[in-house]
C-alpha cells in the first residue's frame, strides 16, 4: 500500500476491501521494527441494535454485557437500584436515538417517554465497542 516516512518512521497503508489498516515502523540501524498498528473501527450499528434489544427487554445483565468485565457486576446493581429509585418496572421505550461522533467513540441520546437517556461508546482494546457511561433521566 501507500507508503510515507517522516523522520524515521515508515507509515504503511493497507487497503483491505474498503477498509484501511495502518502500520508504523521505525528503523534501528539497517533492520525495520513495526511499532503499532491501527486498526479499522468495528461497526457501530450491529452493537446498538443489540444494546436496544437488551434496553427493550428491560435486562439489566444484557445491558452490563457492554461494559469491561470488571464493571458489569457493579453495572447491574447500580441499574437494578435506579430503575427502583425512579419507580421503574421497566425501562422506558426509545423513542428516537441520536448518534454522534466518528472513529472510536461515539455518544447515543436514547430519547424516551420519560426523558434522555445519555450513552458514551469507546472501541476497547480488544477491537470491540464498549459501554462507557450510561446516564439515566432523573424522573
Amino acid at each position: 500500500g501507500p507508503r510515507s516516512e517522516t523522520d524515521g518512521v515508515l507509515r504503511v497503508d493497507y487497503h483491505v476491501a474498503v477498509e484501511v489498516l495502518t502500520t508504523f515502523w521505525s528503523r534501528r540501524g539497517q533492520t525495520w521494527f513495526m511499532t503499532r498498528i491501527d486498526l479499522p473501527t468495528p461497526e457501530f450499528d450491529d452493537v446498538q441494535e443489540r444494546f436496544l434489544d437488551a434496553w427493550k427487554r428491560s435486562d439489566p445483565t444484557a445491558i452490563a454485557s457492554f461494559y469491561s468485565v470488571e464493571n458489569r457486576t457493579n453495572v447491574v446493581e447500580t441499574l437494578t437500584r435506579s430503575m427502583g429509585q425512579l419507580g421503574w418496572d421497566r425501562l422506558p421505550p426509545v423513542v428516537e436515538s441520536l448518534v454522534e461522533g466518528e472513529g472510536d467513540t461515539r455518544a447515543v441520546t436514547l430519547a424516551t417517554e420519560r426523558g434522555d437517556v445519555k450513552t458514551r461508546w469507546q472501541v476497547r482494546n480488544d477491537g470491540r465497542w464498549g459501554l462507557t457511561l450510561l446516564d439515566l433521566p432523573n424522573r
